[in-house]
């Protein structure tokens, strides 16, 4: 016989397998047969060969079933002929009990492996789903829990792809108390439809699609396919999506793919903004954490229909337990710091501040404080600054961009990297950032954690120092904490021998953990990437208007946060209200969200008690959403 015929027992065996593989249900069938096989032929020997059944096929049927189901029952058989079938259809029930606990076994440690590698459905509605996984997913589960908190928990899905026994062990060891939040963890790609079914995509409240890979192009693409799957893979969709990119030009490829139900968030682009604000005006960091943190005081959008009709001004002094900060007319975006003269129509949402979206109500307004003319003041003139960036990440061209808005002419930056000279130039020209009006690039190759390297690039001849998270090496997050580390260390002894002064030092770190430390080096701020990214993401997902404010405060041609000078609204040692500072921010077109004490990291946003009698020293500031700094 040819070796590439087959024979029947062959084909019976592989038609058998396939069916066993591919069909549980075979396998029930299959020991049902087995033992209705063992029974008949049993039965039909017992009554055959032992004469006490007679001509009662039935009776040795029985008899039989109860030698294949009870292997004690051939015992109490004294006929010879009976022991010898009774003994024989017991050991043949022996082995076939033994393959049918041999099937359940296996058929338990299929489901617990099953479990074990998240593949089974999760049958969630209304819940937040995380597509991806990164080191921001952990801090991201940490917000979406406060968030849920007043609501007594909910319930956060993370499909991606990695075992689900990892995940599950990385978030519970980091994580901490959840208060309330069940997370539930699934193996899958985010970009194949059948897994986003097995998460419940489509009844999600909310799903966030997490940049996965530091190569920008890779994690941009990921992104783009992911987000072709929710909108064409999926026949409806119950909540919005909120997308992480790496670069800011996919921007536009993504939200040409998901129009209105999508959201993006740039994160790099974010944080390297943030940086640069710090560096002009150190404690700004805080305040951002502080509207970011779901902890702190956040932005809430909500619908007050007793407030229709009166004026921006007046909705101001209208919510003791909030800061008014804009509106959103009905099917328009969020406009924040809008005229005070604006009136409020049918349909407007108030954007607030406050610490939670039940913790505020409109009440009666407070009174106005006796009018005064607005105050005169003259902001120190800008004098040209230099300035060094310590480490290169891939946005940093469009941070020299918006630092040269920001600075007198004249001014001067050093980029201190391992990055060769030739190639940053090459990356300039491409960005066609090689000329800039107020800014004069100079570049230093070398290792921000050499102190020779820092002495060389003139370490205490500064105004401001950025630290960034050097993206030329590739390394876990607290690993390149602690090079981060190592520069400030260095960078503040250097500058206590040098002898000439202490320069504004920004720090950026990826850990959270890693704040406590910090702070040991005296940084006058500080920007947790990784934290500060993820709060956004968090926002956004919960509130999907919000989008439009963070859009808006950190355009540079529009309404931006700032610490202002407190001697713009109030005499050194005045001692005025939380609402008499508010009436005077708004004489000059900006919303007062609290203030800083010069001798407290963090700042006081939305006071408590707006009443109280508060008394502005030196080196206070003044919080405000306003469109220009000075």
């Amino acid at each position: 016989m040819s070796r590439d015929q087959t024979t029947l027992k062959e084909q019976i065996n592989y038609y058998v397998d396939n069916q066993v593989v591919r069909r549980p249900l075979v396998k029930l069938l299959l020991l049902f047969a087995i033992s209705m096989v063992l029974m008949v032929v049993g039965g039909l020997a017992y009554w055959g060969l032992v004469s006490s059944h007679g001509n009662n096929l039935l009776s040795a049927m029985w008899s039989s079933w109860t030698f294949l189901a009870d292997p004690g029952t051939h015992v109490m058989e004294t006929d010879p002929m009976g022991r010898t079938v009774a003994v024989a259809v017991t050991i043949a029930g022996m082995l076939f009990f033994a393959l049918l606990v041999a099937l359940v076994t296996d058929s338990i440690r299929s489901r617990v492996e099953e479990l074990r590698r998240g593949r089974s459905r999760v049958l969630e509605s209304g819940h937040s789903l995380i597509l991806g996984w990164s080191d921001r997913v952990v801090p991201l589960i940490q917000q979406l829990a406060l968030a849920n908190e007043s609501q007594g928990g909910g319930v956060v899905v993370v499909l991606a792809e990695r075992d689900k026994v990892e995940m599950d062990e990385e978030i519970m060891e980091v994580a901490g108390e959840l208060r309330g939040t069940q997370v539930v963890c699934r193996s899958g790609s985010p970009a194949l439809v059948p897994d986003l079914e097995k998460v419940s995509a489509s009844q999600a409240r909310s799903v966030i699609v997490l940049a996965e890979s530091s190569d920008a192009d890779v994690s941009d693409a990921q992104a783009i396919r992911t987000v072709l799957a929710l909108r064409r893979g999926l026949a409806e969709m119950r909540g919005h999506v909120v997308v992480e990119v790496s670069d800011i030009d996919n921007r536009a490829v993504i939200q040409l793919i998901g129009r209105e139900a999508v959201e993006v968030i740039v994160g790099h682009d974010l944080t390297g903004r943030l940086m640069v604000q710090c560096a002009r005006q150190p404690g700004l960091a805080q305040v951002y954490h502080t509207l970011l943190d779901f902890a702190g005081e956040e932005f809430y959008l909500a619908a007050w229909p007793q407030l229709m009709g009166k004026t921006f001004a007046e909705v101001c002094r209208s919510f003791p337990a909030a800061v008014v900060c804009g509106i959103k007319p009905q099917g328009e975006k969020v406009v924040v710091n809008p005229s005070s003269d604006h009136v409020i129509e049918e349909g407007d949402m108030i954007l607030v501040v406050a610490e939670d979206d039940d913790t505020y109500r409109p009440a009666a307004s407070a009174p106005l404080p006796p009018s005064q003319a607005q105050r005169e003041w003259s902001p120190p003139v800008s004098k040209p600054e230099r300035l060094l960036f310590c480490g290169w990440r891939r946005d940093i061209l469009d941070m020299i961009g918006q630092l040269d808005e920001y600075v007198a002419p004249g001014s001067e930056l050093t980029v201190l990297a391992s990055l060769s000279v030739p190639e940053r130039l090459d990356a300039l020209r491409e960005s066609e950032l090689a000329s800039h009006a107020n800014l004069k690039i100079k570049h230093q190759v070398g290792n921000p954690e050499s102190r020779r390297d820092l002495e060389a690039a003139g370490v205490g001849e500064f105004g401001s120092i950025l630290v960034l998270a050097d993206e030329t090496w590739s390394g876990p997050a607290n690993q390149a904490d602690s090079r981060a580390l190592v520069s400030l260390l260095l960078i503040r002894d250097i500058e206590s021998r040098v002898g000439n002064g202490r320069a504004t030092l920004i720090s950026e770190i990826c850990d959270p953990r890693t704040k406590r430390l910090v702070t040991i080096a005296d940084v006058s701020d500080y920007v947790v990437s990784n934290e500060i990214i993820s709060m956004s993401l968090a926002q956004v997902s919960e509130h999907q208007d919000i989008a439009d404010v963070w859009e808006e405060l950190f355009d540079p041609n529009g309404n931006e946060v700032y610490l202002k000078d407190h001697r713009r609204y109030c005499d050194e040692g005045e001692t005025l209200s939380f609402w008499d500072l508010s009436a005077r921010g708004r004489q000059r077109g900006e919303v007062v969200l609290g203030f800083k004490r010069a001798d407290k990291l963090q700042p006081v946003i939305n006071p408590a008690n707006k009443s109280k009698p508060i008394t502005m020293g030196a080196g206070d500031q003044v919080v405000v959403i306003a469109l220009e700094q000075a």
